[in-house]
């Protein structure tokens, strides 16, 4: 009985992982999130292909897509900028730094998330992990404008539950073959 279950499980994950589109355990979702000190917010999602150890600037080809969100302290949303779509970047100003073993930001590493335009509708959030981090607004002048600061800086990484659902119904396959 707990073979049938178990083949019918993995079955099942199979199945929603064909009938969504992606290959199984190649993606993963992340959720991202930012808090400054006088509680502006950033929200995001990150997806990207397991297969690679590292997004970075230079090589950002392993990132399917990455959306982020603002808002200030009273919940208006103030943009959403869409930094890669279908691995294309966006924007001239993307910088990252992600390792994909451990899921993290690497430490003392810059970042760029959003529009660097100067127009008042541009909002960007740059920093470096572990150090200092400000959300700009634009202003119609070459100067920006910063609406909030975090020091020591630290964006969240949260992995997606139908991802981390696929991985569980592995690893207990796995573990039930080796007894």
């Amino acid at each position: 009985m707990n073979k049938s279950v178990l083949r019918f499980a993995v079955i099942i994950a199979f199945t929603l992982a064909v009938l969504s589109g992606q290959s199984l355990a190649a993606q993963i979702e992340v959720d991202l999130s930012w808090e400054g000190d006088d509680e502006f917010y950033m929200l995001g999602t990150m997806i990207y292909d397991d297969s690679a150890s590292s997004i970075t600037t230079a090589d950002y080809s392993a990132l399917e897509s990455m959306t982020v969100s603002f808002y200030n302290p009273s919940d208006v949303h103030l943009g959403t900028f869409e930094q890669v779509t279908a691995g294309a970047k966006q924007y001239d100003w993307f910088t990252i730094n992600y390792d994909i073993e451990t899921m993290s930001f690497v430490d003392d590493s810059d970042f760029d998330f959003g529009s660097d335009g100067h127009s008042p509708d541009d909002k960007y959030l740059y920093g470096a992990i572990g150090q200092d981090a400000t959300l700009y607004t634009g202003t119609n002048t070459q100067y920006d404008e910063a609406l909030d600061t975090s020091n020591p800086t630290e964006i969240t990484v949260v992995p997606e539950p139908a991802t981390m659902g696929l991985l569980g119904f592995g690893a207990l396959g796995l573990i039930r073959r080796k007894k």
